[in-house]
C-alpha cells in the first residue's frame, strides 16, 4: 500500500479529567453517570451530535421485558440501578411504557404483534433524558468528537486524541473507560482483540419507521396473520428466504408498535403515534463492520432495501395505502465487531448454565427457561493495558457468547457501564489500580445504589 508522511505537530490538551468515558451509548451513559456521582470530574466523548448509541442513532428501541421485571417466582428484577432509573425518567416524559406495565399488558394481550416479550421507548426523548441526567450529575459532554488516537505512558492509558471542528486535541485522564462498542480505545492502546468475519459474523440491521398508516386496518390484518406468513410469500427474496439466519435473530420481517393499557393512550402519545409503525428485519450478512468500504456498502444497500420494503408494504399490507416513509437511522445497527481479550473471557456455556462468579457485577439471562448468569468484573479489565476499563459489547467474551443478545442488550450494557464507572471511582479514591479494586466493596456499593447482583 502506498503511504504518505504526515507532518509532525503539537496537539493541544483541551482538558484534564479524572475519568474520560469514550462513547455515549448505554454503556458510556451508565459509566459517566456512575463515576460523576462519586464526585469525580468526568468527561464523556461522543462522535455524533447526540447520545444514545445504537439505541438512538440506529433506532434500536426494543427492550426485553424480562430484563427489568421479576421472573415468575423471583422477587426482584434481573437488572435495576441506573437502567431502571433511566426508564423511570423516560416514563415521566411519556417516552416509554414502564416494564411492569408492559408485563401486565403482555399477560392480557401482546404489547406488540407477535413480539410480546418487548416494549418500546422513544428515540428522541432518549437523547434528551440521557443528556439531562448526565448534566445534572456534572458530566462534561463533548459531542462531535471522533476518537483518533490514545496517549500512553508505558502500559498505561493517560488520555485520548480526538478530531473535530476544533481540530486535533487531547483529553487527559487518570482513568479511561472504553464504551465505543467497537473497542476503539482498547484497540488503539494495543489490547489484544478478536473479530469474527465471514458467514459466522453477526449481521448488521437497519430499522425504519412508517407514518400515515391506518392502524385499525393493520391490527385487523395482524389478527389473521400475526407472523406475517401470508405477506412474506410475496416479499423480496432477501426477506422471504434470507441466505443465513442466526437462531437468536429469527425475525425475517416484523412490524410493530406499542399497545398500552386501556384508557392510558393519551399518557403515552409518543409511543403510540397514530399511523406510526416500526419495521425490523433488513439484515446484511458476511460484512466486515470495521472496514469503511464494507460499511459504506451496507448503508447504501440497506437504504435501497428500506425503500423497497416500504413500497412493498404500501402495496400489499392493508392499512398502508396512504403511508409514507417516516424515519431511517443515522447508522446501521451493529451487533458485533472487536471483542477485546480481558483477564477472563465470558463463554456461551457461562451464559446458558447461569454461571455465578465471585466478582459478578451485572446479570443477564439468555431465555426464560435458563437461570440468570453473572458477568464478572474481570471481563472489563483488558489483559495487557493499565488504567483502562471496557464496558458494553466490546467486553471480553467469546464469539459464541456474543451471538446471544443477553450480554450485549441495552440494560445490560448500561449496568456494565455503571459498574465500570464506580470501579474507576473506587480506584481513584483508594489510590489503587483498576486490577486491585476491592470487588466485594464494588459489589456492596453497586447494591447500595440499587443494582441487583
Amino acid at each position: 500500500m502506498k503511504t504518505i508522511l504526515e507532518k509532525e505537530r503539537n496537539i493541544p490538551v483541551h482538558s484534564n479529567s479524572d475519568v474520560v468515558v469514550c462513547g455515549g451509548g448505554p454503556a458510556g451513559f451508565g459509566a459517566a453517570l456512575s463515576a460523576a456521582r462519586e464526585g469525580f470530574k468526568v468527561t464523556l466523548v461522543e462522535r455524533y451530535g447526540f447520545l444514545g448509541g445504537m439505541a438512538t442513532l440506529s433506532m434500536v428501541n426494543l427492550i426485553a421485558i424480562r430484563n427489568l421485571t421479576p421472573y415468575m417466582d423471583e422477587a426482584f428484577p434481573l437488572i435495576a440501578g441506573i437502567p431502571a432509573e433511566f426508564f423511570r425518567h423516560l416514563y415521566d416524559l411519556k417516552g416509554t411504557v414502564l416494564p411492569e406495565i408492559a408485563l401486565s399488558a403482555k399477560k392480557t394481550k401482546p404489547v406488540m404483534p407477535s413480539w410480546a416479550d418487548y416494549f418500546l421507548f422513544d428515540v428522541e426523548l432518549t437523547k434528551l433524558v440521557m443528556a439531562r441526567m448526565l448534566r445534572d450529575a456534572g458530566v462534561t459532554i463533548r459531542l462531535h468528537s471522533f476518537i483518533a488516537g490514545v496517549v500512553k505512558e508505558k502500559d498505561s492509558v493517560r488520555g485520548i486524541v480526538v478530531e473535530g471542528k476544533s481540530g486535533r486535541e487531547a483529553i487527559m485522564a487518570e482513568r479511561v473507560i472504553d464504551a465505543t462498542g467497537d473497542g476503539d480505545i482498547a484497540f488503539l492502546s494495543g489490547v489484544d482483540c478478536e473479530q469474527t468475519i465471514g458467514r459466522d459474523a453477526l449481521p448488521v440491521t437497519m430499522i425504519f419507521s412508517i407514518g400515515g398508516a391506518d392502524d385499525g386496518k393493520i391490527w385487523a390484518y395482524l389478527e389473521k396473520d400475526a407472523a406475517l406468513k401470508m405477506l412474506l410469500k410475496k416479499a423480496p427474496n432477501y426477506i422471504s428466504r434470507p441466505d443465513f439466519r442466526f437462531k437468536d435473530i429469527p425475525h425475517r420481517l416484523k412490524i410493530f408498535k406499542v399497545r398500552t393499557p386501556e384508557g392510558k393512550e393519551k399518557d403515552f402519545y409518543q409511543m403510540i403515534r397514530p399511523g406510526q409503525w416500526w419495521i425490523w428485519g433488513l439484515h446484511l450478512f458476511n460484512k466486515n463492520v470495521l472496514d469503511v468500504d464494507d460499511l459504506t456498502e451496507c448503508e447504501l444497500e440497506l437504504r435501497e432495501r428500506v425503500f423497497e420494503i416500504f413500497s412493498f408494504l404500501k402495496r400489499e399490507l392493508p392499512g398502508m395505502e396512504k403511508a409514507y416513509l417516516d424515519q431511517t437511522p443515522a447508522q446501521i445497527g451493529i451487533r458485533e465487531s472487536r471483542r477485546m481479550k480481558g483477564v477472563y473471557t465470558l463463554t456461551r456455556d457461562d451464559l446458558l448454565s447461569g454461571r455465578k462468579f465471585d466478582d459478578g457485577i451485572a446479570r443477564g439471562r439468555v431465555r426464560d427457561e435458563t437461570p440468570p448468569f453473572h458477568i464478572p468484573y474481570r471481563v472489563l479489565l483488558p489483559g495487557n493495558v493499565e488504567d483502562l476499563l471496557l464496558a458494553g459489547r466490546c467486553i471480553s467474551l467469546s464469539h459464541k457468547a456474543a451471538t446471544q443478545v443477553s450480554p450485549r442488550n441495552q440494560p445490560t450494557c448500561m449496568a456494565l457501564g455503571e459498574a465500570a464507572g464506580l470501579a474507576a471511582a473506587i480506584s481513584l479514591k483508594k489510590g489503587v489500580s483498576l486490577r486491585d479494586v476491592d470487588v466485594e466493596m464494588l459489589k456492596r456499593r453497586l447494591i447500595s445504589k440499587g443494582a441487583i447482583l
